[in-house]
């Protein structure tokens, strides 16, 4: 038996927030399975992203911040959620398609180094590579 596929007009996005090692992957993939097995076509993706900054991201992670200053850090993270918005996230919004992620916008400044936020330009920048305020349902999970 093949289940009708829906399509909705506007895409949804959905958003697990959380500390590491509080299960967002998990609720991640099982919103997803349930939203699949339900017919609709979603969309998951991560930050930091699989992505050239996103690695760059994740290598710092593994490896210690500290040759890195904190203004380089945070626009590795805005050219990396740039990239996803207008490659991955909007397009799939645009299809109807529901991006479920783990992490997004308001995750940058609670995981990041205290400095960042000394920065003024730090929130109008990151609200510019926000995929829509009206798109976004955050879902906060907590260890």
């Amino acid at each position: 038996m093949t289940l009708p596929r829906y399509r909705l007009c506007r895409g949804l996005l959905f958003v697990f927030e959380g500390v590491d090692g509080a299960g967002k992957t998990t609720q991640v993939r099982l919103l997803a399975e349930r939203l699949q097995a339900a017919g609709y076509d979603v969309l998951c993706l991560q930050e930091p992203t699989a992505g050239p900054w996103g690695q760059k991201l994740r290598h710092l992670a593994q490896h210690g911040r500290e040759a890195i200053a904190p203004a380089t850090e945070l626009e590795w993270f805005l050219q990396d959620r740039r990239e996803d918005v207008e490659h991955n996230i909007q397009p799939a919004l645009a299809r109807g398609q529901i991006v479920v992620l783990d992490r997004y916008y308001f995750a940058t400044k609670p995981l990041r180094r205290p400095q960042i936020c000394y920065f003024s330009c730090t929130c109008r920048r990151r609200r510019a590579y926000s995929a829509s305020d009206n798109a976004v349902h955050s879902v906060t999970s907590s260890a």
